[in-house]
């Protein structure tokens, strides 16, 4: 299940009812796994509100009580953790919770500066990528910006292009990831969805592995966040969108995606 929510910046224990209620959607209608955006618990940008170290341990009780909801369901959901190797720097988080607990925790590699972001004022990058197992499929998760630099494509094919040494996606793909799950809060721009959906259409077809794309909706700050979520097969095509502006919890079965 996609799970494209509107979460509120800080507000912790509101985005948690929401997480919660599309968590038992999600279970009502099939799902197995339910996916939600970069930063669910939290909102995104929260910008200066994550040097708050309560804002940081709320949101990580948080995470402690959304793996009790998945015993009967695995769970995607973004969220920030500390890096404890470097304080005061944090990691844009996530973590794939079942059967009540935290299974592990992933990190998001590529962290932008251009634009409205200021990722790095406040993260530390991840240093390796590797995939999670869940019911025997090798799934490489990625954090938005994680699947936007496929170092094969040229500047001149994609507008918002952004170089960076490193490419997680193929990283996780040498490792034996079998299927993209890339959790988002990426703001609406006019044009910007053709390009996202070439791009990642390109990535799909690239490496022959199936994408699922989960972005935030809603409007927070200054910025307009239009969801649009959806699930790429192998060979590239579209197998199913969720709604423009609108939170929505669709389901997908990921054996129509090979």
């Amino acid at each position: 299940a996609i799970a494209q929510i509107d979460p509120v910046i800080a507000d912790i224990s509101g985005n948690y009812q929401k997480i919660s209620k599309y968590v038992h959607q999600a279970i009502q209608q099939g799902a197995e796994l339910v996916i939600f955006p970069e930063m669910a618990t939290i909102g995104y940008p929260p910008m200066d509100l994550l040097e708050h170290k309560k804002l940081i341990d709320d949101n990580l009780k948080s995470l402690e009580t959304i793996a009790t909801l998945s015993n009967d369901c695995g769970i995607i959901c973004g969220y920030v953790d500390y890096d404890h190797d470097n304080p005061p720097m944090l990691l844009n988080a996530a973590a794939c919770m079942y059967k009540g607990k935290i299974q592990s925790k992933h990190y998001k590699t590529l962290l932008p500066t251009y634009d409205v972001f200021d990722e790095l004022r406040y993260f530390s990058p991840a240093s390796i990528q590797e995939p999670m197992k869940f019911k025997g499929v090798n799934i490489g998760l990625t954090i938005c910006e994680d699947i936007w630099n496929d170092m094969s494509i040229s500047e001149d094919s994609f507008m918002e292009y952004r170089r960076y040494n490193v490419d997680p996606v193929e990283n996780l793909i040498k490792k034996g990831a079998e299927f993209i799950v890339n959790i988002s809060a990426s703001p609406y721009v006019k044009g910007k969805n053709s390009i996202k959906w070439n791009k990642i259409q390109h990535v799909a077809k690239k490496y022959r592995v199936p994408i699922v794309y989960v972005n935030q909706v809603g409007c927070n700050d200054s910025l307009i966040f239009d969801g649009s979520s959806f699930v790429i097969d192998t060979q590239g095509n579209f197998i199913m969108k969720a709604k423009a502006f609108e939170e929505d919890c669709v389901i997908f079965d990921t054996a129509d995606t090979y």
